[in-house]
């Protein structure tokens, strides 16, 4: 679960890898921690689609997270500000 806030969204996928709430909206989370705890299979569902996105490969063909790859963009990300 994450709060809608800067690249935060980019981290999940709606309803299929996790859920995003408003900044601030406190009925909101608990509505979405509700769907959580009440639902057991959801959670297995959610943890499994999380877990085989993350492990997936980006665009680029390098896997989406982990640290070979998080260091990778990081580079990208400074020698593109350096230009």
């Amino acid at each position: 679960m994450v709060s809608r806030v800067c690249g935060l969204p980019d981290v999940i996928r709606e309803g299929q890898t996790g859920y995003s709430v408003p900044p601030a909206d406190a009925g909101a989370l608990a509505i979405s921690i509700e769907k959580l705890a009440l639902d057991a299979g959801l959670r297995s569902r959610m943890g499994a689609a999380a877990r085989a996105w993350a492990l997936s490969a980006d665009e680029a063909g390098r896997p989406r997270w982990g640290a070979a790859s998080m260091n990778a963009r990081l580079l990208a990300f400074y020698k593109e500000i350096l230009r």
